[in-house]
């Protein structure tokens, strides 16, 4: 055998996988919890298998199926309280294009965490 030659090592495992849930400002992390994921063992690094993330995604998407209904209600008393502002301030254009920045911005926020890019 030539030195540059190199048997590869393969092994297969489960080891601990540490999931972490952001809160819902996506600032910090909400909640954090462990699942046993399998990974592949090459020569000694620890490589998760398609598998395991496919485990990992299924732990989170309870998660974040949570936030989207919690967002869903913020969005629903952000949209009402901006209809109250429009409507006792009437002539006050500023305020109504400001509300309008935030509903958009809420909407757009509540999209990104139905597609799970929160």
């Amino acid at each position: 055998m030539k030195d540059d030659d190199h048997i590869t090592q393969v092994a297969f495992d489960t080891r601990p996988f540490e999931v972490h849930i952001p809160n819902l400002e996506g600032t910090a992390t909400a909640r954090t919890f462990t699942i046993q994921v399998p990974v592949r063992i090459e020569d000694g690094v620890e490589i998760l298998t398609p598998e395991a993330h496919k485990n990992i995604a299924a732990a989170k998407f309870p998660e974040f199926a949570k936030m989207v209904v919690e967002l869903r209600a913020r969005e629903k008393r952000l949209r009402g309280a901006l209809e109250r502002i429009a409507r006792s301030h009437p002539a006050r254009s500023d305020l109504r294009f400001a509300a309008e920045d935030l509903r958009q911005f809420a909407q757009q926020a509540l999209a990104d965490a139905e597609k799970g890019e929160a």
